[in-house]
């Protein structure tokens, strides 16, 4: 067996530690720092405030001579970078780190570090250090957070693991990679659909993003800030085939409807006592009653739906045997009991109330034509009213003068021998019923009005004869395409924020000279008060070319009554006129000028 003693124990030469001051007078990046064997540790944990400690023994060094903070050579705590200065990433004081010795037996040399030690990337602006070990051997006390990955809101805030990024401390990055529109929580490319519902793989682009202020706090769950939809940024991208847009017209018909408003439904009895010379068969043979006819319009109402809110009955979609539940009587008309001359006469009843009605001549509908009965006179006629008072201004105010769009339409008797459903009331044998059955359809398609197609039932969809129907127009709709040239790349330069500033430092002569106060760029104050001044509102080319083309057509067409007076207000092409001139030199100052993207 071997004999472990014989081994030479382990020296470690990478520690655990923490930075106590990052302030290096030569900006070469060196922190001071100490690691968990200097501060009394016996169990190689830090304990208590490390600052604190290091100050109370420089104060201690200072007062015996023996060092002063940041002397080279004499300073114990002073540490330097391990990677290149232009790589490296300073910590804060009280952030975790790790630190390496050449020589473990004298870590008072050449001791370098790295850092600093972030436990989730919503913390790169600062961590205490012991929670900054969270994913070491010594972070097992550390409470974690929970994943960004598990939330979609954080989805494309951090970098995916097929990037490259640099992150700042304070909410930036920059991106250096293609994947930054993948899911975030998957690796690798993911297919992507386009437009035409084709889909394909996503190929790797070249694609450069600096973002600030690229997430907002959760404070709820402070490891998933959600993304910011105002984010500053600035991208280049090259795509490696052009996409461009193509536009392909097609015409679409269109109704133009509206809600039906009235419907009218006239009815009539069958006869009850079949046989021959019975009343089903009349005085008319046609087994119409001659005692018993109807005339009723409906106000229509709103039909329920699932939602538990009313919809309306369209007029293009109604038909004679749609179904109605809830409707609002307004007028009915009943004869009953007193005998009328012949079937031509309820005819012609019927006829004159639905023209009195689409015609809104109240007061005839409200009185009807005498002359078609035999003496002259209406017998005790039935009259149900909705509507007060009960005269042709009344009926009138309750129609508001517009009865339109209206439905007229067999009554329930009459639809039942139409559609084959004989009543369980009345037995007939078959040939009394086809013989009913036929004078009932023959009645029916005597009833109509004046430019409505179809027979004993339609729409009137307004009173002129020549626009019965809903009317149908022809929409014309654009349908854009994609399309791909895999022979061409294509190349974006795209920056996004709430206002956008461009100026150069020779472009002085207008405004006055914009200065810099030193090169760590401009603050809000500085960037409001002076380059706000100091800028002009970018044109919109489009806009511009839009005016100029007025402005012309204006000077090659307008004309004067007489020398020296005003241009006439129309010009001679009979579009062009002072006013729309007037009116688009006034809207240009807030359409032509975009006043959030400024130039000198």
């Amino acid at each position: 067996m071997t004999n472990r003693e014989s081994f030479r124990p382990f020296k470690p030469i990478l520690y655990f530690g923490v930075c106590v001051d990052n302030k290096d007078p030569l900006g070469a990046g060196r922190i001071r720092a100490v690691n968990d064997i200097t501060v009394e540790s016996a169990q190689g944990k830090l304990y208590g405030d490390a600052v604190e400690k290091v100050k109370k023994k420089d104060k201690k060094a200072i007062s015996q001579k023996k060092y002063k903070a940041w002397e080279g050579g004499k300073d114990p705590y002073i540490h330097n970078p391990f990677l290149p200065l232009h790589l490296n990433v300073i910590p804060n004081v009280g952030e975790a780190i790790k630190i390496m010795y050449y020589d473990p037996e004298n870590n008072q040399q050449n001791a370098e570090y790295i850092g600093p030690l972030t436990s989730t990337p919503d913390k790169l602006s600062g961590e205490e250090y012991r929670s900054g070990r969270q994913h070491t051997s010594m972070g097992d006390r550390v409470m974690g957070q929970p994943s960004v990955m598990d939330s979609s809101d954080s989805v494309g805030v951090f970098p995916n693991a097929d990037d490259i990024a640099i992150q700042g401390r304070f909410n930036t990055d920059i991106i250096l990679g293609m994947s930054s529109k993948l899911p975030q929580p998957q690796i690798g490319p993911q297919p992507e659909t386009r437009s035409d519902d084709s889909e394909i793989a996503i190929k790797p682009y070249p694609q450069i993003i600096l973002r600030s202020s690229k997430f907002k706090q959760n404070l709820d769950i402070p490891s998933q800030p959600g993304f910011n939809d105002k984010m500053t940024f600035f991208q280049l991208s090259t795509f490696p085939s052009a996409l461009s847009i193509e536009e392909e017209e097609s015409t679409d018909t269109k109704k133009e409807d509206s809600p039906l408003s009235i419907l009218i439904e006239y009815d009539v009895n069958i006869g009850s006592t079949p046989g021959a010379g019975g009343v089903w068969l009349g005085t008319f043979g046609n087994g119409i009653d001659v005692n018993s006819m109807s005339f009723t319009v409906y106000k229509m109402p709103y039909k329920a739906t699932t939602e538990g809110t009313g919809k309306p009955y369209m007029s293009a979609n109604f038909s004679r045997d749609t179904e109605v539940s809830g409707l609002e009587l307004i007028y009915e008309f009943k004869a009953d009991g007193v005998p009328l001359p012949s079937k031509a006469n309820q005819i012609e009843f019927i006829n004159t109330q639905l023209r009195n009605f689409d015609t809104s001549n109240w007061t005839d509908f409200l009185k009807p034509a005498e002359s078609i009965v035999s003496n002259g006179t209406w017998t005790g006629p039935q009259y149900n009213f909705n509507f007060n008072p009960v005269d042709d201004i009344g009926l009138g105010q309750k129609m508001q003068n517009q009865p339109h769009p209206l439905y007229y339409r067999p009554g329930p008797m009459l639809r039942s021998f139409l559609v084959g459903q004989e009543s369980s009331t009345y037995q007939f044998s078959p040939t009394q019923y086809e013989e009913i059955n036929a004078n009932v359809l023959t009645f029916v398609n005597a009833i109509g009005l004046d430019g409505v197609s179809t027979e004993g039932s339609g729409l009137a969809f307004t009173e002129q004869i020549t626009k019965r129907d809903v009317t149908t127009v022809e929409e014309k709709k654009i349908k854009e395409k994609e399309k791909y040239d895999e022979n061409e790349q294509q190349g974006f330069i795209v920056g996004g924020a709430e206002k956008i500033y461009l100026f150069s430092h020779d472009s002085s002569d207008i405004n006055g000279k914009i200065l810099l106060g030193d090169n760590y760029g401009m603050n809000q104050v500085e960037l409001i008060k002076d380059v706000e001044k100091k800028t002009s509102p970018m044109v919109r080319g489009d806009k511009l070319i839009e005016l100029l083309e007025l402005m012309k057509q204006y000077m090659v067409s307008h004309t004067h009554k007489y020398p020296q007076l005003a241009a006439c207000p129309t010009c001679t092409d009979g579009v062009t006129t002072n006013t729309q001139l007037e009116q688009k030199l006034e809207e240009a100052k807030e359409t032509m000028l975009n006043k959030n993207i400024r130039i000198n």
